[in-house]
């Protein structure tokens, strides 16, 4: 079996989890893997059991007495390129059954983790005009915009070739990160001080609606919300948020190195 390529850059490190068992007793066996890196320049690359690169076809084996559960971390890819997982038969050591079944295959990009050893990245957002501590301090996303396709649901340029980078908002000039996106738009959602109404409407209110309440400004959404069949009331908790642009905002991108010290001064 074979999966499909995942387009990875020079310098970024995987990290490989594969794991399964025999699925009938039997002499020991192997099971037979290979990781295959198709250079930009034609060459090609695999990975060994140890996590090195090497140009010599080279396969992982894994016993197989009954189960597997193993983690190869990789040194940084020589190169850009293309990397697939190849799954084949076991290889047998005595006669007999060589029949198992892979239950977890993952391989996992490290990318933000390689030589400058950042774990992630940090997207802060400010406003220079009206600093205020109204929004949440942090808030810990897992995954935004990636280089390769190692993720589940990444999605594609429309060139169709590499995966998305930046993003712009419905009629809106712009060309900026995800996350760079959502940290604005928490700004912009948060800008005032928000009121926040209680009550029963009577009817059904679909829980994912925006409100508008005459002779208020901004907003309202459902941040509770409960719907009585019997009787036919929807009660909610509604939370007033904004949509003004703000001219003002000061973004900083760095990376998170896994060792935050956050300093208070006192007087």
């Amino acid at each position: 079996m074979y999966s499909d390529d995942v387009n990875l850059n020079l310098g970024d490190t995987i990290k490989v989890v594969l794991r399964g068992h025999l699925t009938n007793p039997g002499p020991k066996s192997k099971a037979k893997f290979r990781l295959t890196l198709i250079e930009t320049s034609g060459a090609t690359s695999y990975l060994k059991l140890d996590g090195t690169w090497t140009a010599t076809e080279t396969f992982i084996y894994l016993d197989l007495n009954p189960n597997f559960d193993i983690t190869v971390q990789s040194q940084a890819l020589p190169a850009t390129g293309a990397l697939s997982l190849t799954i084949y038969q076991a290889e047998q050591l005595l006669s007999g059954s060589s029949n198992y079944e892979l239950t977890y295959a993952d391989v996992q990009n490290s990318a933000t983790a390689s030589s400058s050893g950042a774990v992630g990245e940090f997207h802060t957002v400010q406003r220079q005009n009206r600093p205020s501590s109204i929004s949440t301090d942090t808030k810990t996303i897992y995954n935004g915009d990636s280089a390769s396709l190692i993720y589940e649901g990444a999605i594609w340029k429309q060139t169709n070739t590499i995966p998305t980078s930046v993003w712009f908002r419905k009629d809106k000039t712009e060309s900026k990160p995800i996350l760079q996106i959502a940290a604005e738009d928490i700004l912009r959602s948060q800008q005032k001080p928000q009121k926040l109404f209680t009550g029963d409407i009577y009817g059904f209110m679909p829980y994912l609606s925006i409100i508008n309440i005459d002779n208020l400004e901004g907003k309202f959404f459902p941040i509770e919300w409960s719907f009585n069949a019997m009787t036919n009331i929807t009660s909610v908790k509604l939370l007033q948020f904004f949509g003004d642009e703000l001219t003002d905002i000061d973004y900083k991108y760095t990376l998170d190195y896994g060792n935050t010290t956050k300093v208070t001064i006192t007087s």
